[in-house]
């Protein structure tokens, strides 16, 4: 008897809706080629899209031209942001390079750019909520791909873009990402957070820089003015995949030497102008006011290689903020 699930058979199949994922179906349904995008997430609006990206002239600039975007992208680019401020963790300015308006691998927020190509195709071509639970082939070199909400697909092209974790590149090669050691907690602050102003100030025109060995801090604002702040740290792999809580107050005493517990940073004006410290005890103690609820831990990209059989490495590390991947389940 027939399982009761949703059928289809098409010419190409793209799983994962992330930047190249969309660059590719874009192209394709430009020229007339039937495609389907399959997205773990809910909706476009599931989770933030993380930091920014500058896009260079022969690569993601030169995509864009060829999607007939690349006037639209334009209208969304930074002036300004890619000015860089490095310090140390007692706020030490190492460099302070302001931003150059004519670069020519201008900034962009990696949000608003999803966005822009999610705009450029037909609502119905990106089915949101289909998660991949397995991958199977089938006659005449095609895959049968099936999902979590039931339904399946038979393709004949199967193509993935679904991040470090990816369900589609077992079927090509035995290489598997591998943890290396560093991992990133992600932190968000909101424009209208009280914490905010005082950590734009921190930031400065572009991104913020702070490291010692084995943590650092990387900031930058988003062009809603909220701040985006991501906390490196060398750890073992099961120490930042604990609970919200326990990864907060982790992230707090690895950063409490660089500054005054959270209650008090506010409290006087320092003499030096930039405090990394000041901007992690704003982030922390925004996270501890609301729970931890706002970090995302999710197994990913803290820092992954890639190995194959004899655990030779194939490439190098696989980079990335800690909202691009899941865990596989």
């Amino acid at each position: 008897m027939r399982e009761n699930v949703t059928y289809m058979r098409e010419n190409v199949t793209i799983i994962g809706a992330g930047l190249g994922g969309l660059v590719l179906a874009g192209m394709l349904h430009r020229h007339g080629i039937k495609v389907s995008v399959y997205e773990a997430e809910a909706s476009a609006d599931a989770r933030a899209q993380g930091g920014l990206l500058d896009l260079h002239e022969h690569s993601g600039q030169r995509a864009l031209h060829d999607l007939g975007l690349h006037g639209t992208f334009l209208t969304l680019v930074r002036p300004g942001e890619d000015a860089k401020r490095v310090v140390d963790c007692q706020g030490t300015v190492l460099l302070d390079r302001p931003g150059d308006p004519a670069t020519a691998r201008p900034e962009v927020d990696r949000g608003e750019l999803r966005r822009m190509l999610l705009d450029a195709l037909p609502p119905e071509l990106v089915k949101w909520g289909h998660k991949v639970v397995s991958i199977r082939p089938t006659a005449g070199s095609r895959h049968m791909v099936a999902f979590a909400n039931g339904s399946t697909v038979e393709t004949t092209l199967l193509v993935g873009a679904d991040g470090a974790w990816s369900r589609v590149r077992p079927l090509i090669t035995d290489v598997r990402p591998e943890y290396v050691g560093i991992s990133f907690v992600e932190l968000h602050l909101a424009p209208d957070d009280p914490q905010a102003h005082a950590a734009a100030a921190v930031i400065g025109s572009g991104t913020l820089m702070a490291a010692a060995p084995g943590q650092a801090i990387l900031a930058h604002r988003n062009s809603d003015s909220s701040i985006h702040t991501y906390v490196a740290v060398t750890c073992p792999e099961a120490w930042a995949t604990a609970d919200p809580a326990t990864v907060t107050a982790r992230v707090a005493a690895l950063f409490d030497e660089w500054a005054p517990p959270p209650s008090r940073v506010h409290q006087k004006r320092r003499r030096k102008a930039h405090r990394p410290a000041d901007l992690c005890a704003a982030a922390v103690e925004y996270v501890e006011a609301i729970g931890g609820s706002d970090i995302d831990r999710r197994r990913g990209a803290s820092h992954v290689t890639l190995r194959g059989r004899g655990g030779q490495s194939r490439h190098a590390r696989w980079r990335g903020a800690c909202t691009s991947v899941d865990r596989p389940s």
